[in-house]
C-alpha cells in the first residue's frame, strides 16, 4: 500500500521514475517489516496483569511502547531521504522524493492499518476462532506449548549473557573489533571514487547489452567523449581553440584518438578560400560563411550535429564533470542527514518533562560547568587572536586605501558611465573563506540575490569560499568564477593582480559592473558597499577623457587592468578589517554570555549541593529520631 501511495502522488506530481526505483519495494518492505516486529514484540511482552485489562487497554499500552520506536525511526529515515532531495542529482533527487513519501506511507499504515488488523486477528484468537475459515469455533482450545517458544529470546537471554561478560568473551570482542576497523580502514583507504552511466540503465535493454558487448571485445579503445565550447565570438577564439585541441592529443595516457572539426576546416578553408592560417584575419562574417560551407562537405557533415546556429554564430553546450559534483554531494548530504537524525533523535528520545520536574545532579551540572568553561576560553583566545589581527588589518587598510579612492576619483572626473547594451551586468563580491564573523559573509550575498532576481542576466564573481556557499544552490548558472583559499593570510597587491588577471582572460562581456564588499567603519560597526566597475569601451567613451594628454588604445587598457586590481586590492583591504573587527566583536559577545551561563550553573551546583546536603541531614536525624523513640 505503501509502494502505491509513493508511486501514484509522486507521479501525480511529475517526479520522474527511473531504473533505481525498482529497489524502493524492498526498502519500504524491510522498514515495514522492522515496524511490524516492534508493534508484535510490544504486544507480546505485555505483564500477566496488563493483559488480563480490555483489548483496547492493551493496543493502548503496547503502542505506548511501540509508537514511540517506529515514530523515532520513521521520522529519521524521512528526514534522511528528505536532505538527500535537496541534491543537484536529478535521479538522485527522484529517488529520495519517492523514498521519503514511502516511508511517511509506510509508517501512517502501520501506526493504523496494521494495527486495526491486529486488534482484529487478537479478537479472533479470543474467541476460539479458526485462523484460515473465521467461522468455525473451537470449544476447547488451548495454544500450543511450542508456539510459545521463542529460539532468539532463550538464545540471546541464556546463552549470550551468559558468555557475554567474562573475560575470553571480551578478549575475543575486542580483538575482532580492532581487526574489523583494521580491514574497514585498509579498505577505506583503497576505495575509489568511479561514475559509470551504464549503473543506470537496466541491463535487459539493448543499449546496455550494446556497451557490454563493446567493452568486451574492444576493452582498449575506452568510451567516446565530447567536448563543448560555449562562447559568443567564436571567430576571435580560434588561438585559443588550436591550443586546447594541442594539450588534448598531447595526454596520450587518457586520450587514444582526437577526431577535431577544426583542423578539417582549416583545411578546406586552406585549399577553397585560399586563408593563410600563418596569419589569418579572418572577419566574423566570413569565418560563418566558411563553416557552414564547410559542415555540408563529406568531412564535415558528420560534426553538423554538435553546432546550434543562432544570429550570430553561437555554440551553447556544456559539460560538467559528474565525478565532482557526486563526490560533493555525498559528502554534503551524508553530512547533513547525520546532523538530521541527531536532532530528530535528540528531539523525540530526550526526556525534558523529566528534566524539569526532577532536579540535575551534581555531576551534571559539574560536566556542564567545565564545558562552558572550556568554550569560554576558546572564545578568549579567538578574541585575542581576531584583535591581533584587527590591528594590522587596519594599519594595511590605510596605506591602501589611496588605490581605490584614486581610482573611483579617476572615474568621477572622466564622467565615465555605463556602457549601453545588453552584455548582462557584472558582479565582483568580496568575502573570504572563514566564518564566525556575524554578517559579513550574508550581506553580501543578500544583496547578490536580490540584483540577480532584478537582472538575470547576471554574471558573479566571487572572491572567498562563504558566498560562494550561500549562492550556489538556487544561482549557481550565475557564478563565473571563484576565488578560494582567501582570508588565511593577509592580501597583498599581488594577488588582487592576479584575481584580475583571471577576470580579464576569463573573456567575461559586461555593461554595467560592481563590486560588493563590506566597507569598515568603527570596530563594532560596518558597511555593505557597493563600488562602480567599468569596462575597457565606457572607459574609452568617457565625455571628459580627451581632457588628459597622450592617451591610446594601449594606455587605456593598460589603466583599466591597474584600476580593477588597485580597486579589489582596495576592496580586499576593506572587508579583511571588516572582518576582524566582526569577529572580535562576536567572540567578545559570546565570552560574555558564557561567563553569564558559568555564573547561573555554579549559583545551581552551589544551590544543588546545599539541597543535597539538607536532605542528607534531615536523613540522619531521622534516623537518630527513630532510634530514639524505640529506645
Amino acid at each position: 500500500m505503501a509502494i502505491v501511495v509513493s508511486y501514484g502522488l509522486c507521479s501525480a506530481f511529475g517526479v520522474f521514475y527511473g531504473p533505481v526505483h525498482s529497489i524502493l519495494p524492498f526498502l519500504l518492505l524491510g522498514i515495514g517489516i522492522d515496524d511490524m516486529f516492534v508493534i508484535v514484540q510490544c504486544w507480546t511482552n505485555l505483564t500477566k496483569e496488563e493483559m488480563k485489562r480490555s483489548l483496547p487497554v492493551r493496543i493502548g499500552i503496547t503502542m505506548k511502547h511501540a509508537g514511540v520506536s517506529i515514530t523515532i525511526t520513521s521520522v529519521t529515515d524521512f528526514a534522511a531521504f528528505a536532505v538527500g532531495a535537496t541534491t543537484v542529482l536529478p535521479s538522485l533527487r527522484s529517488f529520495c522524493i519517492y523514498s521519503a513519501v514511502g516511508i511517511l506511507a509506510t509508517y501512517i499504515f502501520q501506526a493504523s492499518f496494521f494495527v486495526a488488523w491486529l486488534t482484529l486477528d487478537q479478537r479472533r484468537i479470543e474467541s476460539h476462532r479458526d485462523g484460515m475459515i473465521p467461522c468455525f469455533i473451537y470449544r476447547n482450545w488451548k495454544p500450543s506449548s511450542l508456539s510459545r517458544i521463542e529460539p532468539l529470546q532463550l538464545f540471546f537471554s541464556r546463552v549470550l549473557a551468559k558468555y557475554l561478560f567474562k573475560w575470553p568473551t571480551k578478549v575475543f570482542i575486542l580483538v575482532l573489533t580492532a581487526f574489523l576497523l583494521g580491514i574497514n580502514t585498509w579498505g577505506s583507504v583503497l576505495m575509489r571514487q568511479e561514475f559509470n552511466p551504464l549503473w543506470f540503465i537496466p541491463t535487459s535493454t539493448y543499449l546496455s547489452q550494446y556497451f557490454s558487448v563493446l567493452e568486451s571485445h574492444y576493452p582498449d579503445n575506452g568510451q567516446m567523449a565530447s567536448i563543448y565550447i560555449q562562447t559568443t565570438n567564436l571567430s576571435r577564439n580560434l588561438n585559443r581553440l588550436d591550443a586546447l585541441i594541442d594539450t588534448v592529443r598531447n595526454e596520450t595516457k587518457i586520450v587514444s584518438q582526437v577526431d577535431d572539426w577544426f583542423g578539417g576546416f582549416k583545411e578546406f578553408t586552406a585549399k577553397r578560400h585560399a586563408v593563410d592560417w600563418t596569419n589569418q584575419n579572418m572577419t566574423d562574417v566570413q569565418f560563418s560563411t566558411y563553416l557552414k560551407n564547410y559542415l555540408f562537405t563529406q568531412k564535415g557533415a558528420k560534426f553538423r550535429r554538435n553546432f546550434k546556429f543562432q544570429d550570430p554564430l553561437q555554440c551553447r553546450s556544456a559539460i560538467t564533470p559528474p565525478i565532482s559534483v557526486i563526490m560533493e554531494e555525498l559528502y554534503r548530504n551524508l553530512a547533513i542527514a547525520m546532523v538530521c537524525v541527531f536532532i530528530t533523535t535528540f528531539i523525540l528520545i530526550a526526556n525534558f518533562s523529566q528534566q524539569v520536574r526532577g532536579m540535575a545532579t551534581l555531576k551534571m551540572i559539574s560536566i556542564r560547568l567545565k564545558s562552558v568553561k572550556n568554550i569560554q576560553k576558546i572564545t578568549q583566545s579567538m578574541k585575542m587572536v581576531s584583535a591581533a589581527k584587527y590591528t594590522k588589518a587596519e594599519r594595511e587598510l590605510k596605506l591602501a586605501r589611496p588605490y581605490g579612492i584614486g581610482s573611483q576619483e579617476f572615474y568621477k572626473k572622466a564622467e565615465v558611465k555605463d556602457e549601453e547594451g545588453e552584455k548582462g551586468q557584472l558582479i565582483i563580491a568580496v568575502s573570504s573563506d572563514r566564518g564566525l564573523c556575524g554578517a559579513v559573509h550574508s550581506s553580501i550575498g543578500r544583496i547578490v540575490k536580490t540584483d540577480i532576481a532584478a537582472n538575470p542576466n547576471t554574471k558573479v564573481v566571487i572572491v572567498g569560499d562563504k558566498v560562494r556557499n550561500i549562492l550556489q544552490r538556487l544561482y549557481a548558472k550565475n557564478i563565473a568564477m571563484v576565488v578560494t583559499e582567501v582570508g588565511r593570510k593577509p592580501a597583498v597587491f599581488g594577488d588582487a593582480a592576479l584575481i584580475a588577471q583571471s577576470i580579464i582572460n576569463s573573456g567575461i562581456e559586461f555593461s554595467k559592473g560592481k563590486i560588493l564588499f563590506n566597507a569598515f567603519r568603527t570596530v563594532v560597526s560596518f558597511r555593505t558597499t557597493e563600488m562602480p566597475l567599468y569596462s575597457q569601451n565606457a572607459v574609452a567613451n568617457a565625455s571628459k577623457l580627451p581632457i588628459y594628454d597622450s592617451l591610446d588604445s594601449d594606455v587605456i587598457q593598460s589603466y583599466t587592468e591597474f584600476s580593477l586590481a588597485s580597486l579589489l586590492f582596495y576592496s580586499m583591504k576593506e572587508n579583511a578589517t571588516s572582518e576582524q573587527s566582526s569577529r572580535m566583536t562576536a567572540m567578545d559577545n559570546a565570552s560574555k554570555n558564557a561567563g553569564e551561563m558559568i555564573d547561573k550553573l555554579t549559583m545551581t551546583f552551589n544551590r544543588t549541593r546545599q539541597a543535597v546536603i539538607t536532605r542528607e541531614l534531615i536523613e540522619i536525624i531521622s534516623g537518630a529520631a527513630a532510634l530514639e523513640t524505640k529506645n
